[in-house]
């Protein structure tokens, strides 16, 4: 139960907001794919400020749970 608990917490909850992110920006990179330019890219961030900040702090979020198992398993 513990595991499952801490799976879900830690790395599905993350891939889920990842994913969702994905899929609301899929129209805003499909033309930032064709087209990158400054105007694109602002209008983005923009209209998807939540979307950009959860694809961005993600792979922090996850890293610093990485590390801060490392050094709770670690016998110092």
């Amino acid at each position: 139960m513990i595991k499952t608990n801490r799976l879900l917490r830690f790395y599905l909850i993350p891939l889920f907001v990842v994913l969702y992110s994905l899929w609301d920006l899929r129209f805003e990179l499909r033309l930032l794919f064709d087209h990158l330019t400054l105007i694109s890219l602002l209008f983005a961030l923009r209209n998807h400020p939540i979307s950009f900040a959860a694809l961005t702090l993600t792979p922090i979020y996850i890293l610093r749970h990485a590390l801060s198992n490392r050094f709770k398993n670690s016998n110092f």
